[in-house]
């Protein structure tokens, strides 16, 4: 009997040491999962995510399930052929797919981006072998490395680019159509246009005429500026973005009372401070002495990714470099020699691009703050007080004349219409990075 109580009692003793050492182990155990949840934390909660998906019945996005939609498509049947293991190919099928029916459907209920990620949901779930955030990544404001991440993945990447050229497509339409529209013109805007060909120093009476003939000249212009330009003298004086201001207020109305100088302040600032905080290096940005303004609009184009461009002569690409996509947006000069220089350097890399000219804003002086500033287009230069009322000019003759933005700056011009006029609300998804972050921050000032 005492040999039984002696075996229990070192039994239960090894029982309470076996248990303490496991305790001990479990919190190493626990420790050590804490230590890579804190450096890996947005992996963790992806994956965590992810397994609720699994577990967590939700209705279908689509009426048949997803997989009703794949099997009414021929991709969609190839799709579910490799259901175990997605290549790149065949996931980009499914995108395709989805964002098509998605798009086509126009539901009320359809709220983009919100819908992507109940479609991402439902994707991972269908196909156990894929990951969340191939598909859809919404925007986060901090991270675990504490920056900030805009909205991406296959499936937002995918519905931009529908959008985008679904817009393109809505614009070449409508211009088709205003360019293959007559308009039944009056003796009177007949005669007003005749005279717009000759010149005249009654520059009062050149306004007259240039609004009353607005739909005649429309008929005109077809997308090509320098032929407008040699068919009325009057846009080849110092005057003459004046009548291309009135164009844009005819085509525009509801945009005449807006001021670049009283929106852009707190834009100006919050794009300066945005430069500082991704340590954009440029003397410019360094000093105490440069205005504001000059500052956002000079280096805005640092904000973005250096654009490819391809020579169509050639077939070459080749890459920007920030500085480059700078100068072509806002080109500072130190006198009028150096700057006739330019313009023929310019000139000639638009011929060998076989690019169509367009605006854009020129800063002559020594001083960064003490300027001419111009709006040129090829050979013809526009003074305007500042840099402000530059960028203004500039935008609204791509407008008044139908030039679509340049590639190298289109991605500039683009968050400047969506910040500010609003013209144009689809944009690229390098432009929309930007315009997310310097949204982010007009929030929280």
């Amino acid at each position: 009997m005492k040999m039984v109580r002696v075996f229990l009692c070192i039994s239960k003793a090894d029982i309470l040491s076996d248990t303490t050492k496991m305790m001990d182990n479990l919190d190493e155990i626990v420790k050590t999962y804490r230590a890579i949840a804190d450096i890996h934390y947005s992996v963790a909660f992806k994956a965590c995510t992810q397994l609720r998906y699994f577990f967590t019945e939700k209705p279908s996005v689509f009426p048949s399930g997803l997989e009703g939609l794949l099997t009414k498509n021929a991709d969609g049947h190839l799709v579910l052929q490799n259901r175990h293991k997605l290549d790149n190919n065949t996931r980009c099928k499914l995108v395709k797919i989805i964002i098509d029916y998605l798009i086509v459907q126009d539901k009320p209920t359809y709220k983009f981006p919100a819908i992507l990620q109940e479609v991402a949901e439902e994707i991972v779930k269908y196909f156990p072998a894929e990951r969340i955030d191939t598909y859809f990544i919404p925007y986060s404001a901090q991270n675990s490395t504490g920056k900030k991440l805009p909205t991406r993945g296959k499936l937002y990447s995918r519905f931009l680019n529908v959008k985008r050229s679904l817009s393109l497509n809505k614009a070449k339409t409508t211009q088709d159509k205003g360019a293959s529209q007559t308009f039944a013109c009056s003796e009177h805007e007949k005669l007003a246009y005749r005279s717009l060909l000759q010149s005249t120093i009654n520059f009062d009476q050149v306004r007259q005429n240039w609004r009353t003939s607005y739909n005649f000249r429309r008929q005109k212009l077809n997308g090509a500026p320098l032929e407008y330009f040699n068919t009325f003298p009057a846009l080849r004086t110092p005057a003459g973005c004046t009548l291309l201001l009135d164009d844009f207020n005819v085509k525009f109305p509801g945009l005449r009372g807006l001021s670049l100088h009283t929106v852009w302040p707190r834009i100006g600032s919050v794009v300066v401070e945005l430069l500082k905080s991704k340590q954009i290096q440029h003397n410019d940005l360094q000093s105490t002495f440069i205005d504001m303004h000059v500052q956002s609009v000079k280096l805005l184009p640092f904000l973005f990714l250096p654009t490819q461009m391809r020579l169509k002569t050639t077939k070459r690409i080749f890459k920007l470099s920030r500085i480059e996509m700078a100068e072509r947006f806002f080109l500072h000069v130190a006198d009028y020699t150096e700057l006739e220089v330019k313009l023929a350097e310019r000139r000639e890399k638009l011929k060998e691009s076989s690019s169509p000219v367009h605006p854009f804003m020129v800063a002559v002086g020594q001083s960064v703050n003490s300027q001419d500033h111009f709006v040129v287009i090829d050979s013809y230069k526009y003074l305007v007080n500042d840099c402000l009322s530059a960028m203004d000019l500039a935008f609204k003759i791509f407008h008044a004349l139908e030039i679509p933005y340049p590639d190298e700056t289109k991605k500039i011009w683009q968050t400047i219409d969506y910040l500010v006029y609003k013209v144009c609300k689809i944009i690229d998804p390098g432009a929309s990075v930007v315009v997310g972050e310097i949204e982010q921050k007009l929030k929280e000032m």
